[in-house]
């Protein structure tokens, strides 16, 4: 089914989240007024149930990247999003259980981010706080740490930088996974950087500080590239890394995974008509620990996949009605309204 993408995006301007059990929670820009609204998907019953606008109109700068960050801590589920507003400066909205969202205290520390850059980020547990740390490239082209906790108060700090002299590419885009899980109170962070070289770069926290890691992938599209990773695991794996870029040339994602330290080639290519930024969330089922959904959407059409038992399948995103010949955003909206 021919897909339309006639904006050039690059940025990950879309991102998505578990929320509660059943549920996925899908954060993306309009094209149309640049406000940044979400949609609820029913991972049971395989349908969108509701749909709400998290930062209106005028709030976030045309084409901002859009990056979630979630956990559950006494008893709340707490979710923080974060944007670039209209003079680049990082934004932070807090949406707790996904109800009354307000402004977040980054936006106290005035952060002004490269117009080129990317937002990626983590939590986890220390020292009886919620931690956060983002990862960005400011205006100095540094790829810079910012700290929420990091030292036992609850607010914002500048952090170190990861990598100096970052060579700007049309679009900055930056991922990160935590390996370790939510609540241990010493994470392994790994961010990984899509650079002017045309692959992907990865710089990896210990207790000891930054260090290089083995690039990713090489010789990637130097347009148009979104990248995402995840991380998976069984009570008694190892860890299992994911990261999901496009090819050289061609409007297909590429999956590479690793064990450890060495990166291997992954599923077969998800190949569309036309790429649009996605997003990639963990469903782990019992006998298939790396279960995933995957959504692409430019604000206008939409598309999901799932991977299951290893293979990626596309599932068809219900219509509004049967005129609707196309999957976009609007019918999925329409398919909501009609079924209240």
């Amino acid at each position: 089914m021919p897909r339309k993408d006639p904006t050039a995006w690059g940025f990950k301007s879309v991102d998505a989240i578990n929320f509660g059990t059943d549920f996925v929670k899908i954060f993306y820009q309009d094209p149309k007024d640049a406000s940044i609204n979400w949609l609820d998907f029913n991972k049971k019953a395989n349908k969108f149930t509701a749909y709400g606008v998290i930062a209106a109109a005028g709030k976030a700068k045309p084409k901002s990247p859009v990056t979630v960050l979630t956990w559950k801590s006494d008893g709340t589920q707490k979710i923080r999003l974060f944007y670039a507003g209209p003079k680049n400066r990082m934004k932070e909205v807090i949406f707790d259980e996904g109800k009354n969202p307000k402004t977040g205290p980054l936006d106290a520390l005035n952060v002004e981010l490269h117009p080129q850059s990317g937002i990626a980020g983590t939590a986890f547990r220390r020292e009886e706080l919620d931690n956060m740390r983002l990862y960005v490239v400011g205006t100095g082209r540094n790829l810079r740490e910012y700290t929420y906790a990091a030292d036992g108060k609850a607010e914002w700090k500048r952090g170190v930088i990861v990598r100096e002299n970052v060579e700007i590419n049309l679009n900055t885009r930056v991922c990160c996974i935590n390996l370790h899980p939510w609540s241990s109170p010493d994470p392994a962070i790994r961010v990984f950087l899509y650079d002017i070289f045309e692959s992907i770069s990865e710089y990896q926290w210990d207790e000891g500080g930054w260090h290089l890691g083995p690039r990713a992938s090489f010789n990637l599209s130097p347009i148009n590239n979104s990248i995402d990773c995840i991380s998976t695991r069984t009570d008694t794996d190892k860890p299992r890394t994911y990261i999901y870029f496009v090819l050289p040339w061609k409007n297909t994602i590429r999956e590479r995974f690793r064990i450890g330290q060495e990166w291997e080639a992954g599923k077969k290519a998800i190949e569309l008509d036309r790429v649009h930024p996605f997003a990639v969330v963990n469903d782990a089922k019992e006998g298939d620990p790396d279960r995933m959904h995957m959504f692409l959407t430019n604000g206008r059409d939409f598309i999901h996949y799932i991977r299951n038992k290893g293979d990626w399948t596309e599932i068809p995103v219900p219509q509004a009605n049967e005129q609707d010949n196309f999957t976009d955003v609007q019918s999925i909206i329409r398919s909501i309204d009609a079924a209240k």
